[in-house]
């Protein structure tokens, strides 16, 4: 292909950058990040099969639609597909796991967590769960600027009760990006950018089967790139059922792919959190969900209704007690919920699981360059190992933390947005765009400054919380989190 010419699309993730900006705005989130990583390796040590719950978690969802132009005003049934989506592959729903080659299928694995559109407010009004909010920004970037209504974007809502999914331009570089667990609530969630949010309107082939959306989430649960992000085989994603990979791999690779000596079976490039085309990634493996759980019973605990306790059947005490960090710059205090078998409340759906109507994936016929990103390795660490690729994005890695959040609610204001006009984000006061057919949401829950405020006003009782329904907080100190290497 000649230097000039056109380069098919492929996939990338801001996360690790977007970290890294973390990082060096608030250095402690690097002691955070390894807490958070030494406690989560001692509780799968003891228990490698761990669950948050003895049934499903439901997850309430706001997603911020931060749109320019009335084409990027995207529609309530594009966002639900998007719910959809992450509700099927999230089940292991998915049809096209017939993918998946024979020596990994045993290791498909439903991750026990759904996902539904808030129909209340951090105030208890009713909502659709949508918010948008017009703004005079061309495209975001990794800056976390779509995240804030004095910066163009949108407040977020308080992620002890909400996943915040922000849905803007970035002009596919990248497709997307997540915060860890631990970060700063005013910045918690995830990012998507419109040309691959849910399976239909401005979503474009090959990533429009809503997997950016699932990729990302996962990161959000505490799910490092497959490939470790480095690109010497020194990487791990601290998953044991996953190979080592060298690189991330692009558009639909064959199999075997095999890097770092680990043949025969090579690359599992099958794996969302890998960087293959929509079509081509299909699967969690049961040591990711195992990971994923243990930030359920940790750093996400406040979050989703459903199940019965916060520790497996094969034992408690995997999820025990201990204490756990978030970037704050005040005390922290660790108040840990049990996802409660009690029906959901304010924030979420009454039903417990939002089921799939998703059809199955259509296969999407584009394919990309195996053209590897440089991306940068650091495990909490700010030096990064520059890889030998053909792309040009650089992501740095670093996972990062889990966040006991302070039960207080987040008073902090937030400034008038350069926007046009602002929907029902509960952090502007002076929204005038609502989302069609829903009820405007008056609460103002503007995210505070402050990193590690949690911008949730749920108590330790028993008492409806906004975004996640009856819970029952439990008082334990949290288990401690680092990052190690691949066993």
């Amino acid at each position: 292909m000649p230097d000039d010419a056109p380069r098919p699309p492929h996939r990338s993730c801001g996360m690790v950058e977007a970290h890294e900006m973390l990082l060096a705005q608030h250095p402690e989130l690097r002691q955070v990040r390894e807490d958070l990583e030494a406690r989560t390796r001692s509780l799968l040590s003891l228990t490698p099969d761990f669950r948050a719950s003895g049934g499903v978690i439901t997850i309430p969802v706001v997603v911020h639609v931060v749109y320019k132009t009335d084409a990027q005003k995207i529609g309530m049934d594009q966002v639900t597909s998007q719910i959809d989506a992450l509700n099927r592959d999230y089940a292991s729903k998915n049809t096209d796991k017939s993918k998946v080659p024979s020596v990994w299928t045993k290791l498909v694995t439903d991750t026990g967590v759904q996902f539904v559109l808030a129909s209340k407010d951090a105030k208890g009004q009713s909502t659709t769960g949508v918010t948008y909010t017009q703004t005079t920004v061309d495209a975001f970037g990794t800056d976390n600027k779509v995240k804030a209504s004095g910066t163009g974007g949108a407040d977020a809502w308080p992620r002890d009760s909400y996943l915040n999914l922000w849905v803007c331009n970035m002009n596919q570089n990248p497709l997307g990006y997540a915060q860890f667990p631990g970060g700063p609530a005013a910045t918690d969630g995830v990012v998507i950018d419109l040309t691959c949010f849910g399976t239909k309107g401005t979503a474009v082939s090959p990533f429009n089967l809503g997997r950016t959306a699932v990729h990302e989430v996962g990161h959000w649960l505490n799910l490092i790139h497959i490939w470790g992000d480095t690109n010497d085989c020194s990487g791990s994603d601290q998953v044991d059922d996953t190979p080592t990979a060298k690189d991330p791999n692009y558009g639909k690779p064959t199999f075997p792919h095999v890097t770092c000596n680990n043949g025969p079976n090579g690359d599992m490039f099958v794996n969302y959190m890998d960087y293959v085309d929509d079509d081509t990634m299909v699967m969690f493996t049961a040591g990711q969900v195992a990971r994923m759980h243990a930030a359920l019973d940790g750093p996400r605990s406040a979050i989703g209704t459903g199940g019965s306790s916060s520790s497996s059947s094969s034992g408690s005490s995997g999820g025990s007690s201990g204490s756990s960090s978030s970037v704050s710059s005040a005390s922290s205090q660790s108040s840990t919920s049990s996802h409660s078998s009690a029906s959901s409340g304010p924030g979420g759906s009454s039903s417990s699981q939002s089921s799939s109507s998703s059809s199955d994936p259509s296969s999407s016929d584009s394919s990309s360059s195996n053209s590897s990103s440089s991306d940068s390795s650091s495990s909490d660490s700010s030096s990064s190992d520059s890889s030998s690729s053909d792309s040009s994005s650089s992501d740095s890695s670093s996972s990062d933390s889990s966040s006991s959040d302070s039960s207080s609610s987040d008073s902090g204001s937030s400034d008038s947005s350069s926007s046009d006009s602002s929907s029902s984000d509960p952090g502007s006061s002076d929204s005038s765009s609502s989302d069609p057919g829903s009820s405007d949401s008056s609460s103002s829950d503007s995210s505070s400054s402050d990193p590690g405020s949690s911008d949730s006003s749920s108590s330790d009782s028993g008492s409806s919380d906004p975004g996640g329904g009856s819970r029952r907080k439990d008082r334990r100190s949290r288990r401690r989190r680092t990052i190690g290497k691949k066993r």
